[in-house]
């Protein structure tokens, strides 16, 4: 019963879940769990970054990298729900949605989205990301020495 009072209590207070606004609608976006994370940083990894930028920095050239932080809010706001088909349809339809959003609502809305990703989960992800990397790197030297 705590943990439920402590479940509701994060909510109302803003921890656990935010509210967006993307092309003039609202969204509710929730912490994104591991799988979530992994699925945003996919397309976050394909914004040109400058050496020395700073998210901020990427915000206000979001002209240029809009479809990669609209991917990645669309991953947010679909969350761990649906299986792969349903996913990748609800992904391209609020892809499209999010394209007629203001830059301001854009940057709102990546700030907005980042600030719920935990150190937990970000450092979750790192280390299976990592682990993946390992593995393929042991694949390929093995596939090298046969």
């Amino acid at each position: 019963m705590n943990e439920l009072a402590g479940i509701v209590s994060e909510s109302l207070s803003g921890e656990l879940k935010k509210v967006i606004c993307m092309g003039g609608k609202f969204y509710t976006v929730s912490a994104p769990a591991t799988c979530v994370l992994a699925r945003m940083l996919k397309p976050l990894s394909e914004i040109n970054l400058k050496e020395g930028d700073r998210y901020i920095d990427m915000i206000a050239r979001s002209v240029e990298q809009s479809k990669y932080i609209d991917s990645a809010i669309a991953y947010a706001v679909i969350g761990d729900t649906g299986a792969g088909v349903v996913r990748r349809f609800r992904h391209r339809e609020l892809c499209r949605a999010f394209s007629h959003a203001t830059d301001a609502e854009r940057g709102l809305a990546f700030i907005e989205t980042i600030s719920l990703v935990t150190g937990k989960s970000f450092f979750k992800s790192a280390r299976l990301a990592m682990d993946i990397t390992k593995t393929m790197a042991k694949q390929k030297s093995s596939e090298e020495t046969r």
